[in-house]
């Protein structure tokens, strides 16, 4: 039979007579599901509370490794500009080095000039700029320019001698370009220079000398009229 608003009084009336009842009724009204609810949000509080422990280790966790992670950048800053300094140190050694070892060997073709050039002039002598007097006085007077005149100062070796003999002998002068490895730029320069030095007045032929140069090279300096000198051939001859 269904109840009525006054039955429903009744009914309330008679739960709080009968306080045993109130679980059953809940029981018939929420159901098993809903009755479950408070311990299933218990438990899941509990898995919350555990989730949000986890979370703020992960968090100390990632700050930790953002550290460590900044730290190693500005460690691989440090090791890039110390390979950067190292870099520029090891090309101004071979700077350096490279410098070095040309006065090295323009020293050793000078010293040994009278052997090397022997076969080609006689009366050999070393000369720099300074002691040709014929270029001096067209420094002076602005008959060669400045570039011209710093470009016979910047000759490697001026070799001073005579060429020919009885009536054929007549002065001669050799304007040398030295490398160890003998490029096209050398020949250019040689035959410059040297052209310098026939426009003061003397009678100057460009050359170049050095331990090596390859076949290219060497057709350039027979074709622009410079004369090589190449270690393996002067000490051969």
């Amino acid at each position: 039979m269904a109840f009525t608003v006054s039955d429903l009084g009744d009914f309330l009336k008679l739960l709080r007579e009968h306080p045993e009842w109130r679980a059953e009724v809940r029981r018939e009204v929420l159901g098993d599901e809903l009755l479950a609810l408070p311990d299933l949000v218990r438990e899941n509080s509990e898995a919350i509370r555990d989730l949000q422990a986890i979370v703020r280790q992960n968090s100390v966790d990632i700050r930790d490794l953002r550290e460590v992670v900044q730290e190693h950048g500005r460690t691989l800053e440090r090791i890039l500009d110390a390979i950067s300094r190292l870099e520029a140190s090891v090309q101004q050694l071979v700077t350096l080095t490279g410098q070095h070892t040309g006065d090295i060997n323009e020293m050793k073709w000078a010293r040994l000039a009278t052997g090397r050039f022997g076969k080609r002039l006689r009366r050999l002598k070393v000369r720099t700029a300074s002691d040709l007097e014929l270029f001096e006085a067209a420094d002076d007077a602005g008959i060669i320019s400045e570039v011209e005149a710093l470009a016979v100062r910047r000759l490697d070796l001026i070799v001073e001698g005579v060429e020919g003999r009885g009536a054929d002998a007549r002065p001669a002068m050799l304007a040398v370009e030295i490398s160890a490895s003998v490029e096209a730029g050398d020949v250019e320069r040689a035959a410059m220079r040297a052209a310098v030095l026939r426009q003061v007045g003397y009678n100057a032929y460009p050359a170049v000398a050095g331990a090596r140069m390859d076949a290219r090279v060497r057709s350039i300096a027979e074709g622009s009229g410079v004369e090589v000198f190449l270690e393996s051939e002067v000490l051969a001859g």
